[in-house]
């Protein structure tokens, strides 16, 4: 087996009791198919192979939506957000909670995962990509030379 597939550590949450449905972060550098990984579970597998609706939720979409904003990064061409609101809303929605009146069933997708409390997933997915296939998918995104470097 090649080092580089093989995972680091086990990703699933087994501190905590068991939710009906495992919340899911989808993570990984930009460009590298979490959006639309991410559409494609909601659209078809997850309810057909597991029975239930789940709750999408795309963190930069929820940002500029609910104005969880903190700043505009000019230099970088991107917004910061504000992590503890967002957090904030992702309790609001039931993520943090091991409630039995809560299945569990949240998608999420972000490029980052370093300021989610850990009792929200159950299951972490990183993906990648190789190098020039993300400067193809960003050039093809019309990002801005400094965020494809």
């Amino acid at each position: 087996h090649n080092a580089a597939s093989q995972p680091a550590h086990n990703t699933m949450n087994t501190h905590q009791p068991k939710r009906k449905f495992p919340n899911i972060l989808i993570t990984g550098t930009p460009g590298t198919g979490k959006t639309s990984l991410c559409q494609s579970l909601i659209g078809s597998y997850l309810q057909t192979q597991l029975g239930h609706p789940y709750k999408y939720h795309n963190i930069s979409e929820i940002a500029i939506k609910h104005n969880l904003i903190d700043e505009d990064d000019v230099e970088r061409n991107t917004k910061v957000i504000n992590e503890d609101a967002i957090c904030d809303h992702l309790e609001n929605c039931g993520m943090g909670s091991f409630h039995a009146d809560r299945d569990g069933a949240h998608l999420v997708d972000y490029h980052s995962s370093d300021f989610f409390a850990e009792r929200y997933f159950d299951l972490v997915v990183v993906l990648r990509s190789r190098t020039e296939i993300l400067h193809q998918r960003l050039e093809k995104r019309q990002y801005p030379q400094q965020k494809n470097s």
